[in-house]
């Protein structure tokens, strides 16, 4: 059986579930939130050192920084939920740590790999969202959720590929739940105003305010998500413009450089 409480999977889980349905937005996912770990561990290497370890164990993704104390922090959490695939998930972000760290590149370079691949990871994201899923994305109502989120991608794909599931009767209960979410979230979206503040669908415990601000929250969905698409893709395009720009200011310099010297 399942926990309760912070580390009830399953309920984890179906929130997830029923915030990405749609087959894009979820392919979407699978392959854009693990790059997105990647780099943030690639910028996260070049914070300072907590602690120095003796000579040897500072290399290799395994110096004390931010880095390794959020990796360390997030693999407990992964493994709490579900020791199988929170042990995976574990082993990955390891590895993804590690990878980070031997990168080579220097900050000179890293930073313009985390810049544009988190400029173009984001908005594809919320395009998933706003334009298939037509549903605000589930970190807007739970950071919890969001930030698990590389975690869910992961057993979610187990799920799917291989019919994963922590313990007997996971996935049907999830499935449930997931429908009865997007079935209720449905009725509150679409249902007319007037009708809906006194509708059946409605909890009990819900008031007017809350059960307002809920409808707020769901009719604005989309449009808040191709808001913030629009306005991340201009920032992507001023940014890789700026890039390319300064790329070709400094080629232009050193070809300079290498013109005069070679007049004199």
């Amino acid at each position: 059986m399942g926990r309760t409480g912070l580390f009830d999977l399953e309920r984890h889980f179906a929130f997830y579930g029923a915030y990405h349905s749609n087959p894009v937005n979820v392919l979407l996912h699978t392959f854009l939130v693990w790059p997105l770990i990647f780099t943030l561990d690639v910028l996260l290497n070049f914070t300072p050192p907590l602690y120095n370890f003796p000579s040897g164990l500072n290399y290799h993704g395994f110096e004390l920084n931010v880095g390794l104390v959020l990796t360390l922090m997030y693999a407990i959490v992964c493994v709490k939920l579900d020791k199988k695939a929170g042990s995976l998930a574990a082993l990955l972000l390891f590895l993804t740590r590690v990878g980070a760290s031997v990168h080579g590149l220097g900050f000179a370079k890293s930073w313009k790999l985390v810049l544009a691949v988190q400029a173009f990871c984001w908005p594809a994201l919320l395009i998933g969202h706003g334009v298939f899923e037509k549903r605000i994305p589930g970190l807007a109502d739970s950071f919890f959720e969001g930030f698990m989120e590389p975690y869910y991608v992961l057993l979610e794909f187990l799920q799917s590929a291989f019919g994963y599931e922590p313990y007997p009767g996971f996935n049907k209960s999830v499935k449930e739940k997931i429908e009865a979410d997007i079935k209720s979230w449905k009725i509150w979206a679409f249902m007319p105003l007037s009708s809906s503040i006194a509708s059946p669908h409605r909890q009990s415990s819900t008031t007017d305010l809350d059960y307002l601000a809920h409808r707020v929250s769901s009719i604005g969905g989309t449009l808040w998500s191709l808001i913030v698409v629009k306005v991340l893709l201009a920032l992507f395009d001023m940014i890789m413009r700026a890039l390319f720009a300064w790329g070709s200011f400094t080629s232009f310099f050193r070809l300079s450089n290498l013109f005069v010297e070679s007049s004199s």
